[in-house]
């Protein structure tokens, strides 16, 4: 791998970071080459969810190869880790790859507390709503 390759491979590295954090993640970049290879490139945490992210900055895809890394990396990180590939093209935005039921119950669990949000919300406004009327009798 050139110098070239690895500093826009560095900067995408950065950049995935910063988009991660700006959403409240927390991110340790891995140790990169020779015995470090085991590591992911982010290792980020959202609260109790743990994601080993390997990040390409690539023109050319190659998902399900970065796809069986992030699993590997995964694996050997815990069973509570996921895997997860980022990436982006050059002057395109970062996309993101995850499994298909991870996403899916990553939605099911923010409708729900979405959900009961608005209950609770919902509730208090009511209970708010009865107390000014009563005393204003």
């Amino acid at each position: 791998m050139s110098k070239t390759e690895r500093d826009k491979g560095g900067r995408g590295q950065r950049e995935a970071m910063a988009l991660i954090v700006g959403f409240g993640g927390v991110v340790h970049r891995g140790a990169q080459g020779g015995a470090h290879d085991a590591d992911p490139d982010l290792r980020v945490e959202f609260g109790k969810w743990r994601l080993a992210v390997e990040v390409k900055r690539r023109e050319r895809l190659d998902l399900p190869g970065w796809w069986r890394q992030a699993v590997g990396y995964a694996a050997a990180g815990g069973e509570d880790v996921l895997p997860a590939v980022m990436w982006r093209r050059s002057r395109e935005e970062w996309l993101a790859a995850v499994r298909a039921g991870t996403l899916m119950g990553l939605l099911s669990r923010l409708a729900r507390a979405e959900d009961l949000l608005a209950g609770t919300l919902g509730g208090i406004l009511e209970e708010w709503r009865v107390r000014e009327f009563l005393e204003g009798e």
